[in-house]
């Protein structure tokens, strides 16, 4: 791939599904900053599916005919609180008989990157697995000191002149598969969670308290 291969974009925000990347691109375009919903828009774009298109020096291959291979200047990861994502990550997960795009990719690049098979999983570890080692490797390209956090998002870690209002609902679980998520608590997800996960679970919800 050479330079001339490449789109050239400001800005990519990196995360798990589920986990507010719609709301997070119309919060960034109505602060001012218009990026765009897994498609290209002036500043860039939010994209979970990019944490597993990633390459070197900040360049991501082509992940389908729908995205050129991208060289983006800063990259950001944004993350959802536990409590609220892991329910909504289960039935997406599950859905099909986990014969769906979304799990595929993740179960394919977590396995390569950890070694971890998410499809031989239970559903509620799977659900857990997914959300840490996914946002563990979103974290780690990202350029940011900290994750923008969507529940309470702080815009400042983008830029001083962005300023974050609560981000509009978009895409929810009832909406997207007709389902409303199950009312589980984190002991539904973390009682056969190896300690890692546990830890790296309890980390992520400190960071809402």
């Amino acid at each position: 791939m050479t330079a001339a291969d490449l789109v050239q974009i400001d800005h990519l925000f990196l995360g798990h599904p589920r986990c507010g990347s719609a709301a997070l691109a119309a919060g960034l375009t109505q602060a001012g900053l218009p990026v765009g919903h897994e498609k290209l828009e002036a500043a860039g774009m939010v994209s979970w599916w990019h944490t597993g298109f990633h390459g070197r020096d900040h360049r991501f291959v082509k992940s389908s005919k729908s995205f050129p291979a991208l060289e983006v200047k800063r990259i950001f990861h944004y993350l959802r609180r536990p409590a609220d994502a892991l329910p909504s990550i289960q039935i997406e997960n599950e859905q099909n008989g986990r014969d769906n795009n979304s799990f595929r990719h993740r179960a394919r690049v977590i396995k390569q990157a950890y070694g971890v098979d998410l499809a031989a999983l239970s559903a509620p570890l799977a659900a857990t697995a997914s959300y840490v080692l996914w946002n563990r490797l979103a974290a780690s390209l990202s350029d940011a000191p900290a994750p923008i956090l969507v529940e309470k998002p702080d815009f400042s870690i983008v830029s001083p002149d962005l300023h974050a209002e609560t981000l509009p609902v978009r895409n929810t679980t009832q909406k997207k598969f007709g389902v409303k998520k199950a009312d589980h608590d984190l002991e539904h997800f973390l009682t056969d969670a190896p300690a890692e996960f546990r830890t790296a679970i309890e980390a992520a919800e400190a960071l809402y308290t």
